[in-house]
């Protein structure tokens, strides 16, 4: 039944007409309810926009939340463990069902977790697929066009976060929850339609289902099509009908959350009182109006101010207007409705309100326990702070951080750009996230660290806020300055490196031109180094370059520059120097430092060192004219007999020229086939028969004629060129071989070079050489040096069992003048012992070698290999050996080494020696 409160305009006109008040009634209806209509018309259509928008922060706040969802995972993603990666993503879905299916990707695109598991699609190859080819991690989380699963079947997008691993987090929305979340409160018309589309106008949610199902494009509507450009309230048709439209954009995504409701709905009750009123004013118009203003002042005009007041106060987040708006008195039915639907949409922003308000309640539940320093700022002062944060700034509480403002946080050389940062947040042309900077960050103990920091917006407490992450990289800068120490030092010596001191005598060579002063490059070279490693081992080796480095550190002023360019070469920068006799002093008492002999593996060892001095200006301009003259002075001291300091002479520039271009030549010199094999025949004193030949390389240069080993084959050790150098012997002196077995089988002696037996393929570069050739591995001798043997035991054991099992036969070479003991002789397959040709010279004066040579004979023979003497030129050392029973001879006493021609006639002739 209806109250009198609920009267309506046709039961009031009939009151007023009674009361012969009509005709003034109806003129002021006319002009109030005609207002009153559009007014409320259009109040409606921003109840509707202010609905919208409060539906658009609940989709923000729904992909926000599946955002952190994606950086949780992210964050126990950089230790690359797959199990603790899928406990995190089944936690997460199970907690909160934002996703249909979570994904990790490994660097390759290949699925390596899948959540719920799902067999028939771990391990899929995703690679391919455009969207994850397109990926760009600097934005954060992608946002995909909608698709339908293959594992649902049900319409989703991608939600994706380039994981720390280099990896890749992907979920599958859940679009059946954005329904719900959009759908969650009473609308404020019943025939209201609300649904959310993508920047490209596919349907992501929407009251039928259907649509969505079918990835309907409504791109073309008119409302999708202003949405898209700002938030705003469109008249347009669609299906034959009027609509009234209200937008509202979800940033940076690109979606639009729309909400339209039929035009009638909301002008139709206006609309029918509107024509009422002028059809009986058509008839009544010429009436006078009476009793207008005070009858609707009272019914009409106070309602609807108080209605306007209260849609203020709403605006302004006062909610208790709904509590006021019901004690007005009202009159008409239909304002009666306007306000009861603007007390339902009231009630539905107090809805959206609360629930924004437990979502960030769960956002501090979500970032309180992370392990990365989070800060939220607004106007600059902490507001919250959670554990992390707490800690790195050695804070007690949460308490004590808030009200800080960033500026105490931040080194005031880095106050500039926070501020400059925080402009780009709130100006014009906002940036939702800003990139990782880089900044040092005060502790609350006033302690200074290394900071990254990146800032994004957030609404906190229903407010506009900053997010910062700060991550301590301390370490990592420490990290970064101890790389660069280590780029321009020697990690051996921490002396300077080439780098640093080319640098450091470029800017001495400044100075020297502006003051006018000299200055004296010094160029050392370790004597005899090589022998050194090959004897005792590397690790000696990097004993011997320290204690060099930190002898010169002792010696030298600390105004010096000393440097180590490589292997075992030093340079050392003397500044100001007022004339030669200076430098000649540095040098000499360098040399002096190394006058004691040195203990390696309880071997007495005697250092030595030669040294090339150059002189700014007299001998270059420039660090490379300077080098190259102290350098060639070096060379110099090694020629004159090592140990000693030489001064650069114009005329040592021509050996280094020479010395660059015999290198040169030497390249060449393989592939033009200039260098030949000469034989030395190795004799059986007793019979004279030749037992063997040893094949010795030479280099037939088309200027300077034949060039001995002696003076390239340190060259080619220098230039890398011992390997196929040596590889050609072989293989040369086994093709002759193959020959020579043609006539009378003879064995063949080639040297392995250090570089050689270093290589892992030794026995099969061996193997292949006789393969090739056809020559018997029984009539092949490998002599390989004892220091080259004993300085990488462990290699030289394997390669020799090896070879040994082959059929080749072994022979240590220059026995006798090494690092090496003789008790090394059994632990190695050996069958033929050489005694250095060395010892040949003193066996007749010198009672010492006379021990020593009778001693490696008698061992020799008790281990069962045959010895053989080399270098043997007189009957008086022929005589000695045979003596002590050595009948196997090398020397110039029967023959020089001799073509292989000349070995060819022997063979054949049946050629003997006589004594």
């Amino acid at each position: 039944m209806r109250t009198p409160s609920d009267r309506s305009i046709k039961t009031t006109f009939q009151t007023l007409l009674r009361n012969r008040l009509l005709l003034p009634v109806l003129m002021a209806s006319l002009l109030i309810i005609g207002f009153a209509a559009f007014n409320g018309g259009r109040l409606m259509e921003n109840q509707q926009l202010r609905y919208n928008r409060s539906v658009g922060y609940a989709v923000s706040n729904f992909l926000l939340h599946a955002g952190h969802e994606l950086e949780t995972i992210n964050y126990v993603s950089s230790g690359n463990d797959i199990e603790k990666i899928r406990t995190m993503m089944e936690a997460n879905w199970k907690a909160h069902r934002l996703f249909d299916t979570l994904y990790y990707l490994d660097e390759s695109g290949i699925i390596q977790v899948l959540v719920p598991a799902d067999p028939r699609y771990e391990g899929l190859d995703m690679s391919r697929q455009s969207y994850f080819i397109n990926q760009d991690c600097a934005a954060g989380v992608n946002i995909s066009p909608p698709f339908t699963s293959l594992r649902t079947g049900q319409p989703t997008v991608y939600l994706s976060l380039c994981a720390q691993n280099g990896g890749l987090i992907v979920g599958e929305l859940n679009l059946s929850a954005l329904q719900e979340t959009i759908s969650v409160g009473k609308n404020i018309f019943d025939s209201m339609n609300v649904f959310v589309v993508d920047e490209s106008g596919n349907l992501l949610a929407y009251p039928d289902p259907e649509w969505v199902l079918q990835h309907v494009n409504v791109s073309d509507w008119q409302v999708v099509e202003r949405g898209q450009e700002f938030d705003s309230i469109v008249w347009y048709r669609r299906d034959n009908g009027l609509w009234v439209g209200s937008t509202s954009n979800i940033e940076p995504t690109g979606w639009v959350v729309i909400s339209e409701v039929p035009f009638g709905a909301i002008y139709a009750p206006y609309l029918g009182a509107m024509l009422a009123i002028i059809f009986v004013f058509g008839i009544l118009f010429i009436l006078l109006l009476r009793g207008f203003f005070h009858q609707f002042q009272i019914q009409l005009i106070r309602p609807l101010t108080q209605l306007s007041e209260g849609t203020d106060a709403l605006a302004a987040g006062d909610y208790s207007v709904n509590q006021q708006l019901a004690k007005i008195p009202v009159s008409f039915a239909e304002i009666k409705h306007l306000l009861i639907n603007f007390q339902n949409m009231s009630t539905a922003i107090l809805f959206r309100e609360t629930m924004l308000r437990e979502s960030e309640a769960q956002y501090r539940r979500l970032v309180e326990f992370l392990p990365e320093a989070i800060i939220v700022h607004s106007d600059n002062k902490v507001i919250y702070a959670n554990a992390a944060a707490i800690k790195l700034y050695a804070a007690k509480n949460q308490d004590e951080l808030l009200d800080v403002t960033i500026y105490d946080l931040t080194h005031p050389v880095f106050h500039d750009l926070v501020v400059e940062r925080m402009n780009q947040l709130r100006g014009k042309n906002q940036i939702p996230s800003l990139p990782l900077a880089e900044q040092k960050h005060i502790r609350l103990d006033q302690t200074v660290f290394d900071a990254e920091v990146t800032t994004s917006s957030i609404i906190f407490d229903g407010k506009a806020a900053a997010q910062s992450i700060i991550r301590d990289i301390t370490q990592r800068k420490d990290e970064e300055q101890r790389l660069k120490y280590l780029a321009t030092h020697d990690f051996l010596t921490d002396l300077p490196n080439r780098f640093l001191f080319q640098d450091r005598i470029n800017q001495t060579l400044l100075r020297s031109k502006r003051d006018q002063h000299r200055l004296a490059v010094l160029y050392l070279d370790l004597d005899n180094f090589k022998a050194i490693n090959d004897a005792f081992g590397h690790s000696s080796g990097d004993f011997v370059l320290q204690l060099i480095a930190e002898s010169l550190r002792g010696t030298l002023r600390e105004t010096d520059t000393i440097a180590r360019i490589g292997g075992d070469e030093f340079v050392i920068l003397i500044e100001s120097i007022t004339d030669l006799p200076n430098a000649a002093l540095v040098a000499n008492k360098i040399l002096q430092s190394f006058k004691r002999p040195i203990t390696i593996q309880e071997k007495e060892v005697q250092l030595t060192l030669s040294i090339g001095i150059s002189i700014y200006p007299d001998d270059g301009l420039d660090a490379q004219q300077l080098l190259q003259a102290a350098d060639a002075a070096m060379y110099r001291a090694k020629d004159e007999g090592k140990n000693r300091f030489k001064f650069y002479a114009s005329e040592m520039r021509s050996r280094i020229l020479e010395q660059i271009d015999l290198t040169a030549q030497l390249r060449r010199a393989l592939e033009r086939e200039e260098f030949f094999l000469v034989y030395q025949p190795q004799v059986n004193s007793q019979t004279g028969e030749l037992i063997g030949v040893e094949a010795l390389i030479r280099w037939q240069h088309p200027h300077q004629g034949v060039i001995p080993p002696g003076q390239f084959i340190s060259l080619a050790e220098e230039n890398g060129l011992t390997l196929p150098l040596g590889e050609w012997v072989l293989r040369t002196a086994c093709q002759q071989g193959r020959q020579w077995q043609e006539i009378s089988p003879l064995r063949v002696a080639v040297n392995i070079t250090d570089r050689q037996l270093k290589q892992s393929n030794l026995p099969h570069t061996i193997q292949g050489s006789l393969g090739y050739t056809g020559f018997d591995p029984h009539l092949l001798e490998l002599e390989l040096t004892e220091n080259i043997v004993f300085a990488h035991a462990s290699v030289s054991f394997n390669h020799m069992q090896t070879l040994k099992d082959m059929g080749i036969t072994l022979a240590v070479d220059d026995f006798g003048t090494g690092y090496a003991t003789l008790r090394y002789l059994s632990q190695f397959p050996f069958d033929r012992l050489k005694i250095d040709q060395r010892l040949a010279p003193n066996i007749l004066t010198q009672p010492k070698d006379v021990a020593i040579v009778s001693g490696i004979i008698d061992i020799g023979q008790s281990l069962g290999m045959q010895v053989i003497a080399e270098g043997v030129e007189t009957p008086e050392q022929l005589a000695f050996y045979e003596a002590h029973h050595c009948y196997n001879i090398q020397g110039w006493y029967y023959s020089k080494a001799v073509a292989a021609e000349q070995i060819t006639q022997i063979l054949k002739n049946g050629t003997t020696w006589q004594k």
